[in-house]
């Protein structure tokens, strides 16, 4: 064999006389510690591969993922393939390809919707709401205070549940209002 078939053979990072990637991961089937050494050989270039795409702090993440999901389909690895680097750079970019789709649909939601889909934080969420029924209880208390021809000039006339949220949420048919004799 001639000089270039052997280097065309070595696995970049592969050190003469230590085992190819193909040869790593057909034993990290017997002893999974063994995809460690893959790991260190290809890590650097995955990650800045992931980085120049994605930024640093995805990369941090997506690497990890990439050599888990490489790690789970080892047993599905071409053996004939001396090097893991393609196949790690192809599962790497499928892992950025369903980020940035990700990416794509939560700015498309908010932009739908007009509200962050990612949950606020339940104390945040509550204080808010504590805060809106304060409010919501003054406003409708200096509402109720109002002669009626004021409050009418004030809310619209189809307002949906005008009544109701004044009312303290009862049906409107059965709340006089201020100053009227009963039904």
């Amino acid at each position: 064999m001639s000089h270039v078939s052997q280097v065309a053979h070595e696995s970049p990072g592969t050190q003469r006389g230590q085992p190819d990637d193909a040869g790593l991961i057909a034993e990290s089937r017997r002893a999974p510690e063994r995809f460690g050494v893959v790991f260190d050989r290809h890590a650097t270039a995955i990650h800045g591969y992931i980085a120049r795409r994605l930024g640093r702090d995805a990369a941090d993440d997506l690497v990890a993922e990439t050599f888990l999901v490489a790690f789970r389909q080892r047993g599905g690895y071409d053996p004939d393939q001396p090097s893991a680097r393609p196949w790690l750079y192809g599962i790497a970019t499928r892992l950025v390809s369903r980020r940035r789709r990700d990416e794509v649909r939560f700015f498309r939601a908010i932009a739908c919707t007009g509200a962050d889909p990612v949950a606020e934080p339940v104390a945040d969420e509550g204080i808010r709401r504590a805060d809106a029924r304060m409010l919501h209880r003054q406003l409708a208390g200096a509402l109720a205070g109002l002669a009626a021809a004021d409050r009418d000039a004030l809310l619209p006339a189809e307002w949906p549940g005008r009544r109701c949220w004044l009312c303290g949420g009862q049906d409107p048919g059965l709340v006089r209002e201020p100053g009227l004799p009963a039904p």
